[in-house]
């Protein structure tokens, strides 16, 4: 699924609880959850065989969820996924909630030093990686 197709998919949540209702009585509906996602917090798939998910392989979450299993952060998954920032944020929320994801917490105070060394190399292999990428092709 490509970007424009998964804020299509995100427009549809984005309609009030009766809203939805009305218009598609099985559509999921959104749960707000407490979940603070920083964009530097980690993400991690948890397998589950008791609840798989029953999603196209080239649906968005799906791919999310294959990235995640290297438990990159949010910032890293909508990089990878080509994403907005708050859409990635939207779908790591919602499949936190359903249980398909763990998400971490940010470094703090209390951080190690290796826990901060590895965010600095994680940054930094993301910058490099994405100074390498071809830029994308604009069709006009």
């Amino acid at each position: 699924m490509h970007a424009d197709e998964a804020l299509r998919f995100l427009a549809g949540h984005r309609a009030s609880e009766k809203e939805s209702q009305i218009a598609d009585p099985l559509a999921p509906r959104r749960i707000d959850s407490d979940l603070d996602l920083a964009f530097e917090a980690p993400v991690e798939a948890l397998t589950s065989e008791a609840n798989p998910p029953h999603w196209r392989k080239n649906d968005v979450r799906s791919q999310l969820l294959a990235w995640s299993a290297q438990s990159p952060s949010v910032a890293e998954l909508a990089s990878r996924l080509s994403l907005p920032l708050g859409a990635t944020r939207f779908l790591v929320d919602d499949l936190a909630t359903q249980g398909y994801l763990r998400v971490g917490t940010p470094l703090d105070e209390s951080s190690t030093v290796d826990e901060r060394r590895e965010l600095i190399n994680r940054t930094l292999r993301g910058l490099r990686a994405l100074r390498d990428a071809e830029p994308p092709t604009v069709n006009v």
